[in-house]
């Protein structure tokens, strides 16, 4: 079975190990973030960073992986919600340099704005419930309640909806793809 959340972030703490590295729980969720959830990745960059230096830092894990476009789309919404619009702009030209397309890029959006939804209006239920019900990882659950908790109900409905206008407007017009996502963002 797929590992997430902490069993993920143990695995990644005993294949550091058992490649004769060391890297700190706070850098192994910093790689989990960067590469993603899948364990099969997280191996490969540790053993690849364990090769160049047995003190895997965030430094090291900058200058040599690549952020997966899942991890990238969190961070991305999360400085929506946060209003740093440069850094907004910069997420996405990164999204685009890596060759994902405006429209998959809008479609991780609604699916992460789909899973915001979900937690906000699960109130005060248990990360593992809300998990369970909308067959979701818990880690990610996780994540998105700090965004949940800090946006409103009324400016989330408002993102999703321009989102799903900008959606339309894509589909039914020749409109630049990426100027719209930018406008949405």
């Amino acid at each position: 079975a797929a590992l997430d959340g902490e069993k993920l972030v143990e695995f990644a703490l005993e294949r550091a190990n058992k490649l004769e590295a060391k890297i700190s729980r706070i850098d192994a969720i910093y790689l989990i973030d960067r590469v993603g959830q899948n364990q099969q990745m997280v191996s490969s960059e540790l053993q690849k960073l364990a090769l160049y230096n047995p003190i895997i830092n965030k430094q090291n894990i900058d200058l040599l992986t690549t952020i997966s476009p899942t991890s990238s789309i969190f961070n991305l919404i999360d400085s929506v919600f946060n209003g740093d619009l440069n850094k907004v702009l910069e997420l996405y030209d990164e999204q685009r340099a890596q060759g994902v397309e405006p429209f998959n890029i809008l479609g991780m959006i609604g699916w992460q704005l789909h899973i915001l939804a979900i937690v906000k209006s699960a109130g005060n239920k248990t990360d593992a419930d809300i998990a369970s019900a909308a067959k979701l990882s818990p880690y990610i659950v996780r994540k998105n309640r700090v965004i949940a908790k800090r946006v409103g109900h009324a400016k989330l409905q408002d993102l999703i909806n321009q989102t799903i206008n900008t959606d339309k407007q894509l589909k039914t017009s020749t409109m630049d793809a990426d100027l719209a996502i930018k406008n949405l963002l």
